[in-house]
């Protein structure tokens, strides 16, 4: 049973800087006008990466009525949350201090070249599909 509650627990954990994570993001990227399809991609998939934690929770919260609960791994459940987390201190460091006026006068410039938003929605997208097998399964 303490099992389950730290489980649930660490999941919320995830919902909440997931969401954080989504907010900034669709905030940062509406002010770019002509967001790359990479760009596009990384919203697609912290996108899903919400959904698939939100059906997690909500399986976490079923009341016992003989439904296996899904095991997931402490371990994947850690190192989802450090990109989660770094991605949102990044995210936070870039729109730091400046209102909307300031991000039309100044150019903020998005906290990843290419390459790293292209890494990124690798790692978002194995992760989405590790937590989605275990949610199936």
């Amino acid at each position: 049973m303490a099992e389950v509650i730290g489980l649930a627990s660490a999941v919320a954990g995830l919902v909440t800087l997931v969401g954080q994570v989504a907010k900034l993001s669709y905030i940062f990227l509406s002010d770019i006008r002509g967001a790359s399809k990479s760009q596009k991609l990384y919203l697609q998939e912290v996108s899903a990466l919400t959904e698939v934690l939100l059906r997690i929770e909500q399986a976490l919260e079923v009341p016992e009525l003989g439904v296996v609960r899904p095991s997931i791994s402490t371990k994947t459940l850690q190192d989802c949350q450090e990109l989660l987390g770094s991605l949102k201190t990044s995210l936070e460091k870039a729109t730091k201090n400046s209102s909307r006026i300031e991000k039309l006068k100044s150019s903020v410039k998005w906290p990843f070249d290419e390459n790293e938003v292209k890494k990124l929605v690798g790692m978002l997208h194995r992760y989405r599909l590790v937590l989605r097998y275990i949610l199936t399964t």
